[in-house]
């Protein structure tokens, strides 16, 4: 993930809309994301906390392994 460049006028913007104290890294992706991330390479789950597709591979996975 790339965070755009920011001015202190951008930051206390974004801190006006969302609680930084409640988040891991202080910030949430899925919460006003535009105003301060610039790219995301690779799985959005991830960035938020649960790499779904991940998750989803190793279920899958574990599913076949248990079949009879």
């Amino acid at each position: 993930m790339t965070f755009r460049p920011l001015k202190e006028a951008d930051i206390r913007q974004y801190l006006s809309e969302v609680n930084p104290l409640d988040k891991a890294g202080a910030y949430a992706i899925q919460e006003k994301c535009d105003s301060i991330v610039e790219k995301i390479a690779g799985s959005l789950t991830n960035v938020i906390g649960l790499p779904v597709e991940r998750l989803s591979e190793q279920l899958e996975s574990w599913s076949m392994a248990r079949r009879p």
